[in-house]
């Protein structure tokens, strides 16, 4: 089997058959398999020419644990992973497949959402994607947005003993790396954030993905991570937010200005990852390592 795209799906089910759709029309026939990892069990259908599997999981898992378990089932020589609320460009699978010889793994933009979008899509979407944004360079990077990304399953084996507890884009792609592989960024193979999950989901979400990525930071111990962190913490939060500013001064000015509209949530979503970031470098947790 060629490919085996896997789908995460939480709290959020208005868009998951649109997600299908998209990317299902794009997938050899007969060749490709779509794997939709939900918490709310969702009705959803595909052309009988591409291979569909629903896996029911808990709520309490998060995105990285939901594509596990995807992974787990997967029997493509390549391997895709996206959310419910990404939605693929139609010309997506090929601007990949242009890189494909040479990487071993790439991933593409993602593009704004729609200008009547929610707040809190904006928010997410600046917080997230401000690294990934369609006007970046196409090159050879350190890392991708998993929600937007294609992997050789023969690269994804080798770094196994990074996926077990889940498919977090950050250890993989160091795996990846630490292995003389390559990862590319593919500008033009782009999905377009749609929607977002509520306020309290992604505040929370948020906090754990920062203490996931505190925690495994390497050659760190506990008292090297306080003393590194600790006097240095409020830092953070702001080296953060002027990073995202300076982003998105890359975007059409009527995206730039919904920075202003949705910055009261991103700020607060911010403040849960940098909470989270500095809670796995002095605490560091094993829970979602």
């Amino acid at each position: 089997m060629q490919y085996s795209i896997i789908i995460a799906s939480k709290e959020n089910t208005s868009t998951i058959q649109q997600c299908v759709d998209a990317i299902a029309r794009q997938l050899p026939p007969k060749d490709s398999e779509i794997i939709v990892v939900q918490t709310n069990a969702v009705a959803v259908t595909t052309a009988d020419t591409v291979a569909l599997k629903i896996i029911e999981a808990s709520s309490s898992l998060l995105v990285p644990q939901l594509w596990q378990q995807g992974l787990q089932q997967a029997q493509g020589d390549w391997v895709g992973f996206t959310i419910a609320e990404c939605i693929a460009s139609d010309n997506w699978l090929r601007e990949l497949e242009m890189q494909m010889e040479n990487h071993a793994a790439m991933g593409g933009a993602i593009a704004p959402p729609p200008e009547d979008a929610k707040r809190m899509t904006w928010a997410l979407y600046f917080l997230r994607y401000s690294n990934f944004i369609p006007q970046r360079t196409s090159q050879v990077v350190d890392d991708i947005a998993g929600d937007n990304a294609i992997y050789r399953r023969s690269s994804l084996d080798t770094c196994s003993d990074v996926t077990v507890n889940g498919f977090w884009e950050t250890l993989v792609h160091d795996c990846i790396q630490a292995q003389q592989h390559t990862i590319y960024f593919q500008a033009s193979a782009t999905m377009q954030l749609i929607d977002a999950d509520s306020f309290s989901t992604i505040f929370q979400e948020r906090f754990l993905h920062g203490r996931h990525y505190g925690s495994t930071r390497p050659d760190n111990t506990r008292l090297k991570r306080f003393l590194r962190v600790f006097p240095f913490a409020p830092a953070i939060y702001l080296v953060l937010l002027v990073r995202i500013i300076l982003r998105t001064r890359s975007l059409p000015s009527p995206y730039r200005s919904k920075l202003w509209y949705a910055m009261p949530a991103t700020l607060a979503i911010l403040f849960a990852w940098t909470l989270g970031e500095i809670s796995g470098y002095m605490m560091p947790s094993t829970r979602y390592s």
